[in-house]
């Protein structure tokens, strides 16, 4: 799951309002805090949530910062770092190509998003798995 995530949240691109490539790069190049992450329909945005980060840069490669949700018990909840993950985008038309290398494995993955109000939204393309992340650029 973990992968999957990752590879999805460096899998990004469709600007329904942007025609070129130049115009898609400039929107997407930033840093952004994630807001929200829904998968298959449930909601998985909890305290830890604002903590992962997603730093688009220029060269064409990114990188994402990720914390989990604990909970021990009936104790409070612990915001865990799960660590960075680098990868390599390219964007061809509308849609990027992320290409991420974990454990000598490549993985890409390709998605769909839109930019409106400093707010970013990543959907997985129809045929993976319904996931849907939030960012707002910080």
């Amino acid at each position: 799951m973990k992968i999957l995530k990752l590879t999805f949240l460096f899998s990004l691109i469709f600007l329904s309002c942007q025609s070129n490539d130049e115009d898609n790069t400039s929107l997407i190049i930033g840093k952004w805090r994630e807001t929200s992450e829904i998968e298959s329909g449930k909601d998985y945005t909890n305290e830890c949530t604002p903590l992962n980060t997603l730093e688009i840069m220029e060269d064409g490669t990114a990188i994402s910062t990720n914390y989990a949700h604990i909970v021990k018990g009936e104790e409070p909840y612990e915001c865990v770092f799960e660590g960075k993950t680098e990868s390599q985008w390219v964007i061809n038309g509308s849609i990027i190509t992320v290409t991420i290398i974990e454990d000598g494995e490549s993985l890409e993955n390709e998605s769909i998003f839109t930019i409106e109000n400093d707010i970013l939204t990543i959907k997985n393309k129809p045929e993976n798995e319904p996931i849907i992340v939030t960012y707002r650029r910080i």
